[in-house]
């Protein structure tokens, strides 16, 4: 094992062997998440429409399981807590498919929020970082996120029709640029044909 190179870079033979067998699936998914994320972001209404009709669809289609299965467990004690979580998620779930710009408007503002909250305790936790290693990372990724947040609620109601889109479309790209990475692992610290 130790004229493996595996070993020194901390990865498992096996996971190794899995990625080099199903390499082509990494590949071809990577690249359709890529082309998927660029149409998303070259139509980011029509992604963000699209994400939130999906969105509403899981949620009715849970508050529906969960609704069922709260029936059929009616004699259990936690019964009604999960009777209730699922009639909210059947709810939001049909408010969502109904009301489709209501609810892009109302993901957008939890968005922002999120992106508020999370710049303002990236930013805190810097101040506590003080000289370590990454410290200028955190204060970025917090300065961004606020400045996004503000960008986005300025542009409110207008940022709705385009922010979940592109934010969907950056992240597929990202997730499809990762997996064509990981598809190469086997190639670069020495391929199959060096570990047989």
């Amino acid at each position: 094992m130790a004229d493996n190179p595996l070993a020194a870079e901390g990865i498992p033979r096996e996971l190794l062997d899995e990625i080099d067998e199903h390499k082509t699936f990494f590949r071809v998914g990577g690249v359709v998440s890529i082309i998927v994320g660029v149409l998303a972001i070259l139509m980011p209404t029509v992604a963000t429409l699209a994400a939130e009709l999906l969105f509403g669809i899981l949620l009715t289609v849970n508050g529906i399981v969960g609704l069922v299965t709260a029936f059929w467990a009616r004699g259990s004690s936690r019964v009604a807590s999960g009777f209730f979580l699922s009639l909210l998620a059947l709810v939001a779930g049909l408010l969502l498919l109904v009301y489709p710009q209501s609810g892009v408007f109302a993901l957008t503002i939890i968005i922002t929020g999120f992106l508020a909250a999370s710049g303002v305790l990236k930013l805190w936790f810097a101040t506590r970082l003080e000289r370590t290693a990454g410290r200028g990372w955190m204060i970025a990724g917090g300065v961004l996120s606020l400045v996004l947040a503000v960008l986005i609620a300025v542009g409110l109601p207008g940022s709705a029709l385009w922010v979940i889109g592109v934010f969907l479309g950056v992240d597929l790209i990202f997730y499809g640029v990762t997996l064509l990475a990981v598809s190469r692992i086997p190639a670069k610290l020495g391929g199959a044909e060096n570990r047989a």
